[in-house]
This record gives C-alpha cells, sequence and structure tokens, in this order.
C-alpha cells in the first residue's frame, strides 16, 4: 500500500512540475505577442509622427476647420468674371483721382507712367493703363480730359472681363464723361482702359470713376516688366490708316494697342512702360528735344517733373527703336548718332546695373542700321546683351508708316528674337 502511494505520489509530483514548465512557456508566448502589438503601435506612432513634421502639400489649406463646430470650411477661391456674384450689398461708389490716398491707389494697377497727380490721374504716354476688379453693377463711368498737343483729343480701347471692346472712346476737352460698361446682376468684374493716342496729340487726365458696387485689392504686377523707347514706329503713328487719308497725323489712325510694343508685351504676359514720340531721335529730330529728354521726364510736354529711376520698378528687358528721324533731318550726322547712342545706352547703364538685356530695334533702309550696330558692339555685342533687330515693312498705313498687320509681324520677329537668347528669364 505503502509502495502504491509512493508511486501515486511520484506521479503527482511529474504531473505537477509538467504543469508548471507549460505554464512557464505559455507564460512566455503571451510576452512575446505582447511585444509584437507593442512593437507595431510604436512604429504606426513613429510614422503618424513623422507625417506630421512633412511640409504640407500645395492644397493642404484648401480646407480649414472651424474651431468651435469642428467642420471644414472651404478656402475662398479667385473669384470668376461674369459668375462669381458678391456677397455684400452694391452701393454708389465714387473714386476722385485728384491727390488719391495710398489706400485708394491699392484698388487700382497703373501700367507706364500713370499716377495720381493735383489734377488727376496722369495719363499722357502711348498705351498708359488703367486695371481695376471688383463687384459692379449698372454703369461704370470715367470723367477724362483731352486737350493740349496737336489736336488736342485721344482714343482709348476698355477691355472687360479681358475681352476688347469694338467701340473706340474719343474724348476731347475738360472733364468728358464716358461710359464704359453697363453691367447686369450683381457679379464680379475686371475692367482694363488703354490709351490709344500719343501725348503728342493730347495730354490725358482722368478725373473720377463711378459705379454701383465695390472694388476688390488691384490685380498684380505681372513677372515681367518691359519699356519701350521710340519714335512713330514704336507709337504706332498711321498704322489703322491707309496711304492717301488725310490728315495722315490725326489721332484718328493711330490706336497703340495695335502696335508692336504692345503686342509683344502682352505675348509674352509682361507689364511695359512706352516713352515714344512722333519725330523723336537721338539727336538731330524732327521734335524739339531728343529722346533722351522725354524719357528723363515723367511726363514732358505736361511739367519739369523728373521721372526718378531710383524708386522706378527695374525693366526686365529694354526696347529701343530710333534713327529713322535722325537719319532725315540734317545731313545725318553719323558721329553725332553714334555720340548720342552711347550716351543714351549709358544712361540706362548708371541708371539700373548692366545686367538688362537691351535690344535696339531700326528700320534697315533709314535707320543707320552699321552705326547701330557699332554702338551695341561698343558695350559687347550680344555676349553682353547688346541686341540688334531689324524691323523692315513692305505694307504702309497713313503718312507711309507700317500697317497695324506689319506691326502684328514686327511684335512676332521681336518675340523670336526674345525667346531664340532666352532674355526673359
Amino acid at each position: 500500500m505503502k509502495k502504491i502511494l509512493s508511486v501515486t505520489s511520484l506521479l503527482l509530483c511529474i504531473v505537477m512540475l509538467f504543469s508548471l514548465f507549460s505554464c512557464a512557456a505559455d507564460g512566455d508566448s503571451a510576452q512575446s505577442e505582447s511585444q509584437s502589438d507593442t512593437s507595431a503601435y510604436t512604429d504606426r506612432a513613429s510614422e503618424t509622427l513623422d507625417k506630421s513634421t512633412d511640409k504640407p502639400k500645395p492644397n493642404s489649406e484648401e480646407k480649414k476647420t472651424d474651431a468651435q463646430t469642428n467642420k471644414p470650411t472651404e478656402k475662398e477661391t479667385d473669384p470668376i468674371p461674369g459668375k462669381t456674384k458678391a456677397t455684400k450689398a452694391l452701393t454708389a461708389k465714387n473714386y476722385t483721382f485728384a491727390n488719391m490716398s495710398k489706400t485708394d491707389q491699392s484698388f487700382f494697377k497703373f501700367i507706364g507712367r500713370v499716377k495720381p497727380s493735383s489734377d488727376g490721374l496722369i495719363f499722357d504716354n502711348s498705351c498708359a493703363t488703367l486695371e481695376f476688379q471688383g463687384f459692379m453693377t449698372g454703369e461704370v463711368s470715367l470723367n477724362v480730359t483731352a486737350k493740349s498737343g496737336g489736336y488736342g483729343f485721344a482714343y482709348f480701347t476698355v477691355y472687360l472681363d479681358g475681352v476688347r471692346l469694338s467701340e473706340r472712346f474719343h474724348v476731347k476737352g475738360n472733364n468728358q464723361k464716358i461710359t464704359i460698361a453697363n453691367f447686369s446682376g450683381n457679379y464680379f468684374h475686371t475692367v482694363k482702359i488703354v490709351k490709344q493716342t500719343e501725348f503728342k496729340w493730347a495730354l490725358s487726365t482722368i478725373q473720377s470713376l463711378d459705379f454701383k458696387g465695390y472694388l476688390i485689392e488691384a490685380p498684380a504686377e505681372k513677372e515681367y516688366y518691359i519699356e519701350f523707347l521710340g519714335d512713330s514706329l514704336t507709337t504706332a503713328y498711321g498704322n489703322i490708316g491707309k496711304p492717301g487719308d488725310t490728315p495722315d497725323d490725326s489721332p484718328k489712325f493711330q490706336d497703340g494697342t495695335k502696335s508692336y510694343a504692345y503686342l509683344f508685351a502682352e505675348s509674352v504676359d509682361a507689364d511695359y512702360s512706352m516713352i515714344s514720340r512722333s519725330a523723336a531721335g537721338l539727336s538731330q529730330c524732327w521734335s524739339n528735344s531728343p529722346i533722351i529728354d522725354y524719357y528723363k521726364a515723367f511726363s514732358k510736354d505736361r511739367s519739369s517733373e523728373a521721372f526718378d529711376t531710383k524708386t522706378a520698378r527695374k525693366p526686365d528687358l529694354i526696347v529701343l527703336h530710333l534713327g529713322a528721324n535722325d537719319y532725315n533731318v540734317g545731313g545725318s550726322n553719323k558721329t553725332n548718332f553714334v555720340t548720342r547712342g552711347k550716351e543714351l545706352i549709358n544712361y540706362f547703364r548708371s541708371s539700373y546695373g548692366t545686367d538688362i538685356p537691351i535690344i535696339w530695334a531700326y528700320d534697315p533702309n533709314e535707320g543707320f542700321p552699321e552705326k547701330v550696330a557699332e554702338i551695341m558692339n561698343s558695350f559687347g555685342g550680344e555676349s553682353k546683351g547688346y541686341y540688334t533687330l531689324s524691323l523692315g515693312w513692305s505694307e504702309r498705313g497713313a503718312g507711309g508708316h507700317p500697317s497695324a498687320n506689319e506691326h502684328a509681324k514686327h511684335a512676332t520677329k521681336l518675340a523670336e528674337l526674345v525667346k531664340q537668347k532666352n532674355l526673359l528669364k
């Protein structure tokens, strides 16, 4: 009996020992699973942390969260002309440009030598431009003065929501009202007014703007800014007339928005300034003063106020179109032409630096082509950013000058050179 009890006890001990080993093994297995789960959680947390420190994607701010409701709110998108409705009531609004405040100026984009003065908005040069945008309804009108100069009247082109109107707006005399738009509904619209007529024929001033609605911040500056300096071949003298039209120098036969300069600037989506006058030249010319005098003044025929190159926007490209008038006046003094040409280039270099490319376009038949090349080569030629471009023509408008079609061809030639030489970087 004792033997049986001993054997039984031994067996029980063996069973107990076996159970202890099994429990230990099960415990190791459970601990392993627990560690595996924790490791996986830690990896996911690390991944989340890494992602939270990444730079936001471009569209990461398209939706914002309302702190109170925790609901996403859509980011405001750019308004679409003729489609986006106003969110506020549209009330009568008047902007007076004489001595306009900086706050009010922020609603307008001025292109070219355009700025508010004590008289109003100076709007003298070819293709002077005013742009604004906002929510408008009903009539949009401007009060404009056009006087002085050879004829004392001027024409203007208007673009509404990016579309050019076929009507030319004609102004003669003091404070003339012109209605440039008549919108229906309460939608967003863009407006651009461009002067077709050069300052030789009429100095222009915009006194005020009236409409019903409200403006938003002015359109931004374009990436590039180009300055044009020239004579009648840049102002587009006679370009929308035909041979035999009289008087051939009348503003009605001139449209600066169809000049090679304006068309080229539009084609490369650039802002611009045009200091150009029919009959101008470097030294010997039909105008009262050489072209550099017109450049150095903000608006020479208006006042003696200087143009400040130190505070002005620095151009990315300068295009000259000079020589024809020097060639045709007073004995064609080539030596004087070269001297004055170098003075002009040096003036730009001292004003803006030596890194701005300059293109000198010329009439191959009467523009001193060999002397233009001599001037540009004296500064290092193309290797230093000084280029020449021959712009001849066969189709004539009024006064024997290039037609609008020829101006379009010249704009294409200029664009080809700029692209080929990568001048707008």
